[in-house]
C-alpha cells in the first residue's frame, strides 16, 4: 500500500495494532512515520523546524519534503531563493513569524554573533574576551580578524604559556 500523503512510497506493515494511528496488526500502515495527514503533510524535524510536503519543488528533499521558512520567503519574493541563501529566525523556530533573509551563511553567522553580543550585554557590536570571558567595546581590545581579546589578558596567557611547568627539568 501505498503512504496516503502523497508522497509515492510504500508504507510497512503494522506490527502492532495502534487504534490512536489507525494501525490494525498485520495490515499496511496509512503513513510512512514522520508523515502527519492531520496537518496536511507537514512534520517536524528533530531540530524542531517545520517540514512541509512538496513534491514538485526544486530543493525538496528525498522524501519530498522542505523547509516552511524558505517557502515562506520564496512567496514573498515570489521566486525560489538562490541557492546560498539562509533564512534567519528571531524567535521559536516553529512559528516562522520573524524571518530574515540572509544572502550568505558569513551574514547569517554575523547575526548569530550579534544576537549573543546583545543578549549578554546590551551591545550588539561587543566582543568577548576568551581569557576574561567579559564582553567590551572592540576600542578597547586587540582586534585580530573576528577575533578579539583585551591587551592584558593576552599578555598574561603568553607569559604563563612560556613558564615551564611543575615537574618538568
Amino acid at each position: 500500500m501505498l503512504c496516503e500523503c502523497g508522497c509515492g512510497e510504500k508504507t510497512g506493515i503494522a506490527k502492532n495494532g495502534r487504534s490512536e494511528l489507525g494501525w490494525i496488526k498485520g495490515q499496511p500502515k496509512k503513513f510512512i512515520h514522520g508523515h502527519n495527514p492531520f496537518r496536511g503533510g507537514k512534520t517536524i524535524d528533530s531540530k524542531g523546524y517545520i517540514r512541509v510536503l512538496s513534491l514538485d519543488h526544486p530543493r525538496a528533499q528525498s522524501k519530498g519534503y522542505i523547509f516552511e521558512h524558505r517557502l515562506i520567503a520564496e512567496k514573498i519574493l515570489g521566486k525560489t531563493l538562490p541557492k546560498y541563501a539562509r533564512t534567519h529566525h528571531y524567535g521559536l523556530k516553529d512559528e516562522n513569524k520573524k524571518i530574515v533573509l540572509c544572502q550568505d551563511d558569513s551574514y547569517h553567522s554575523i547575526l548569530h554573533r550579534r544576537t549573543r553580543a546583545y543578549n549578554a550585554c546590551g551591545h550588539a557590536y561587543w566582543q568577548k574576551c576568551p581569557f576574561c570571558k567579559t564582553w567590551d567595546d572592540p576600542v578597547n581590545m586587540y582586534v585580530y580578524g573576528r577575533h578579539a581579546r583585551h591587551r592584558q589578558c593576552l599578555r598574561e596567557y603568553e607569559i604563563k604559556r612560556k613558564q615551564p611547568k611543575e615537574g618538568s627539568v
